[in-house]
């Protein structure tokens, strides 16, 4: 084995490569780096024999070392290239902390910077109303769901209703609190956008199941005078509400390119989905799927991106609704189902969704 001079020597000189390429560092602990279990206990030696060559290590504490353990989570790995000098990722000083460690396992874990909390606590209302706001878009109101989740209740059920309690179903979706809602704004009347002579349109759709975290995808495709050409939907696992919308636009996508159309309109009830969609950096984007749809887009068709209101969607809503949640495999409907029928009437003839 190396000295620890004969090894200082080697890993400074330029002419020839380190023995290790990805290095850990010691303060008070040394976190091992992707060191392979054989060469554990040939580090902990080459350290030992440094520590006694030289005595004061000067910044570095005695090395306390773990012997066996490989970490992953914590290692330093040096970004190693032949025309570059070794340094070190962890900007740390002379002293460990747990601060420190903390920091730098958690750096990847924090929400990312976001404008909406500024608009929040930038409202002139009583701070009870900010921080009941905080809340619900951090989405941790003391719901039913919540309080199961905190081994609290074992009910998940709406008091009023049988639907799962959850943030967005107590503050939007129960019966009771759309009475509120239409009281204090009451509700334009809206109806379904056909799309323009010629066009094809893609209503999709996408929801999770609040007790169970199961998403699901689904939509259809239908001419500018409403006739139904084809529907679509399955079960993608658990996941987010904006990623069960942009699957359900993508497979749509996929179903309307293999019937040949070439000119599709996009109607999502999702404006995050839309708008994400509808940038022009959306190759450029860190989700995948936006990634995926926009390379869609590039193909030999035009396509069209529309927000629609929730109302507009109920088609769709009501075809998600009905799909079961083992349905994993993508299934293609090419008749409307019978409880879709009087729906799609409306969407042509009215009345209009209030």
């Amino acid at each position: 084995m190396l000295s620890a001079q004969e090894l200082g020597s080697l890993s400074a000189s330029t002419a020839m490569e380190p023995l290790f390429r990805t290095y850990f560092f010691a303060d008070d602990l040394v976190l091992y780096g992707r060191a392979s279990m054989d060469t554990v206990s040939t580090i902990e030696l080459v350290l030992l024999d440094f520590y006694i060559s030289y005595g004061d290590l000067g910044c570095f504490s005695t090395p306390f070392t773990l012997s066996g353990i490989c970490y992953a989570s914590l290692s330093i790995c040096c970004l190693y290239t032949s025309d570059r000098l070794d340094f070190f990722r962890w900007h740390w000083n002379s002293q460990f902390t747990v601060r420190s460690a903390y920091m730098k396992s958690m750096e990847h874990s924090w929400d990312p910077p976001s404008k909406d909390w500024d608009i929040v606590w930038s409202l002139s209302v009583p701070q009870r109303v900010q921080v009941f706001l905080w809340l619900a878009m951090r989405q941790k109101l003391m719901t039913n769901l919540e309080c199961q989740r905190h081994y609290l209740c074992d009910n998940v059920s709406c008091s009023r209703c049988s639907f799962a309690e959850s943030t967005i179903y107590v503050l939007c979706d129960c019966s009771y609190a759309r009475q509120v809602w239409g009281v204090a704004f009451p509700p334009s009347p809206c109806q379904w956008y056909p799309p323009p002579s010629q066009w094809i349109c893609l209503n999709a759709d996408g929801g999770v199941c609040p007790a169970t975290k199961f998403a699901k995808a689904s939509g259809l495709l239908r001419d500018s005078c409403g006739t139904w050409t084809r529907g679509y939907g399955h079960s993608i696992g658990i996941t987010d509400v904006l990623t069960a919308e942009l699957w359900a636009i993508h497979d749509g996508l996929i179903a309307a390119w293999e019937l040949g159309f070439e000119f599709v309109q996009v109607q999502s009830d999702c404006a995050k989905a839309i708008s994400a969609l509808s940038v022009d950096n959306a190759s450029r984007d860190s989700c995948a799927l936006v990634r995926g749809i926009h390379s869609l887009c590039h193909r030999g068709w035009t396509i069209d991106f529309a927000w629609i209101p929730r109302e507009a969607n109920q088609v769709a809503d009501q075809l998600i609704k009905n799909l079961p949640l083992s349905q994993f495999e993508q299934v293609y409907i090419n008749a409307p189902p019978a409880h879709l029928v009087d729906l799609l009437t409306r969407d042509i003839n009215g009345p209009p969704y209030n």
